[in-house]
């Protein structure tokens, strides 16, 4: 452990994962988006981008008996995630690979049940880029865009496979016109609002190649009650339930 990292717990203690200050922090998007994930079908796991691989040690407290891959195309949170792996003892259950998702060797030999993606958020030359290399991968498309991130996941998914990933709000339309281009389907979806009277800023969306007449619209999800405290959804989801 170097001066700048340190241990963060989740689910009261039963997950650690190494977080470094001089790097992204996991948010609470990739929470929501691994609690949102569901395995429809048996079959390992793979997560897109898994930063310092908070959404695979999630899953791997979710589905421990599925086999989980994390795909991260920079090495210092490549590294970080595989140490957290490591330090939680999940060496066998969850793989990291430092790499790029769009040149992944032999991923037409590869079916998974269920691939997750908290992908960066900005178009590429959009807003105010971070002059954090690190930073400026994590929150813009420097390094692939959504659709090859979508892509990827349809060559990865078994044919009943489920794709579940989270965006802005603002990204919907692209998100059914990229749907509409391929053979996937929106299949279930999600909105998180800050607090009951603000509008959706995040989307959780689950995509598949199975057929729907509609795709099933959860309850938004809200994150905070009026008193600025994370609603006991929230709680719950972040820290597990209570023995």
């Amino acid at each position: 452990m170097t001066k700048t990292e340190k241990i963060e717990k989740l689910f009261r203690g039963e997950l650690r994962i190494i977080q470094n200050s001089t790097s992204p922090r996991f948010s609470l998007d990739s929470v929501l988006l691994a609690s949102f994930a569901e395995k429809t079908v048996e079959g390992p796991i793979c997560d897109l981008g898994c930063g310092t691989g908070i959404i695979p040690l999630l899953l791997s407290h979710k589905y421990p008996d599925s086999s989980i891959f994390g795909v991260e195309i920079m090495a210092e949170p490549a590294e970080l995630a595989a140490r957290s792996v490591q330090l939680n003892g999940l060496s066998e259950q969850i793989k990291i690979i430092n790499g790029d998702l769009r040149q992944l060797e032999n991923k037409q030999l590869i079916k998974m049940a269920l691939v997750t993606a908290n992908p960066p958020y900005f178009l590429q030359g959009a807003g105010r880029p971070s002059p954090d290399p690190l930073r400026c991968a994590a929150r813009t498309e420097n390094f692939g865009t959504f659709r090859d991130v979508l892509l990827c996941a349809q060559e990865l998914l078994a044919a009943e496979g489920r794709f579940c990933f989270c965006l802005p709000t603002e990204r919907e339309e692209e998100v059914l016109e990229l749907a509409t281009s391929t053979n996937m389907n929106i299949l279930r979806s999600r909105f998180v609002r800050t607090s009951a009277g603000n509008e959706p800023y995040l989307m959780l969306i689950e995509m598949g190649f199975t057929e729907v007449k509609q795709p099933l619209v959860l309850p938004d999800l809200v994150v905070f009650t009026k008193q600025n405290r994370y609603t006991p959804e929230i709680e719950e989801i972040f820290y597990g339930k209570e023995e």
